[in-house]
């Protein structure tokens, strides 16, 4: 086979879908069977470090970069409008694996369309998003339970069951660096930490994890009180976030760090005693398994995605999220296991299994099944 694969946010973006895309290539070109690789590429976005991606170790002729002219905005406006175009500069591929549900535009070549989070449910967007995926050939997912929710939320709008597919989330690149094996050694030293990762947004539950932790902080004793700290951009919720973060009684033992590096957070997620991460409609549950192959405690969000693949950590239902007193003994459930050395153990062996190679094998599963059986009988 040769896939083409939507690489721009991968070269260009560390987190989110660039990850997703940037890690997939890596695993990929270190496996025998691999397929040949097109990377395509559009818009002006800041280049990543070379050394980040991970190519320099793919066979000679394995893969092949082509820079396209032109903005996203402007691939955007192009698939928008049903211009295509992008055939005849890819060459003879087999299928194409978009970054982006609804672009780039393509005629006559068949593509698989990633479909990582929803949003809250809502009749007419659900509606428009079935029609966004009724032409792929298949549509991915990342987790079992992910899939089954999509075809659950989809199918009345006309979505193709059988076109669903499910891979194994990989979260294994931050263990590449040497760092967070000092920070786990180091993990006694200070206050227990919670870490809040991602932009501070409405659907992050900011003001409600600062509410917990207040509740959480007033129910200790001083000298075992822990820390909290969010790294992320500023979101819709900043402002908000640091009105109360001000007044808050908590304040001391709350940080930011709006402007994320990269570089620092294995080591940051690896140090730290607890991961709070609340969202809404997440299919994949990368973040949380991030954590987990530190040993890291998990409090998170009662999503389908999350549950499937968290086993015994702590899950907070909608109610209990926006509720001081409930949150708040949750995180303390979540640092009471965070605390548990053996407990950090057991989540690292259990959530061995996601990897990027498991998670390119399936790839190459899915891609191959698609090609060499594309008319699948409606199952």
């Amino acid at each position: 086979m040769r896939i083409a694969i939507d690489y721009t946010a991968a070269a260009s973006h560390w987190p989110g879908v660039g990850r997703y895309g940037r890690e997939l290539v890596r695993a990929l070109v270190l496996r025998p069977d691999c397929p040949e690789l097109v990377l395509f590429e559009h818009g002006g976005a800041q280049p990543l470090p070379i050394a980040a991606l991970g190519l320099d170790a793919a066979p000679a002729g394995l893969v092949e970069r082509v820079r396209l002219p032109g903005s996203r905005r402007l691939m955007k406006l192009r698939s928008a409008v049903g211009f295509g175009g992008l055939e005849r500069r890819l060459g003879n591929v087999d299928l194409v694996h978009r970054a982006f549900i609804d672009m780039p535009p393509l005629r006559g070549l068949d593509y698989l369309a990633p479909l990582l989070e929803f949003g809250l449910r809502d009749a007419k967007r659900d509606a428009a998003l079935a029609r966004s995926l009724a032409p792929a050939k298949r549509v991915v997912v990342g987790s079992t339970a992910g899939r089954i929710e999509a075809v659950e939320r989809l199918s009345p709008y006309g979505f193709e069951a059988f076109r669903a597919r499910s891979f194994t989330t990989g979260a294994d690149h931050w263990l590449r660096a040497a760092k967070p094996r000092t920070a786990l050694e180091n993990l006694a030293a200070g206050a227990p930490r919670f870490l809040v990762l991602g932009a501070v947004g409405s659907a992050r539950r900011p003001l409600q994890i600062l509410a917990g932790f207040e509740a959480l902080v007033a129910s200790l004793p001083p000298d075992e009180a822990p820390v909290l700290h969010f790294d992320g951009r500023a979101g819709d919720a900043a402002d908000a976030f640091k009105a109360a973060l001000a007044a808050s009684p908590a304040r001391a033992r709350v940080t930011w760090n709006p402007k994320p590096d990269e570089a620092a957070l294995p080591e940051l997620v690896a140090g730290s005693t607890t991961l709070v991460h609340l969202s809404r409609g997440e299919l994949s549950p990368i973040t949380a398994l991030e954590a987990l192959h530190f040993g890291v405690s998990v409090v998170a969000s009662h999503l389908p995605a999350f549950e499937e693949a968290l086993g015994d950590e702590v899950l907070v239902t909608p109610e209990a999220e926006v509720d001081a007193e409930a949150l708040g003994a949750a995180m303390a459930r979540g640092l009471r296991a965070g605390l548990d050395e053996e407990a950090r153990r057991v989540r690292q062996g259990v959530v061995a299994g996601h990897t990027w190679d498991v998670c390119a094998a399936d790839h190459i599963a899915i891609w191959r099944e698609a090609h060499e059986d594309p008319d699948l009988d409606r199952a």
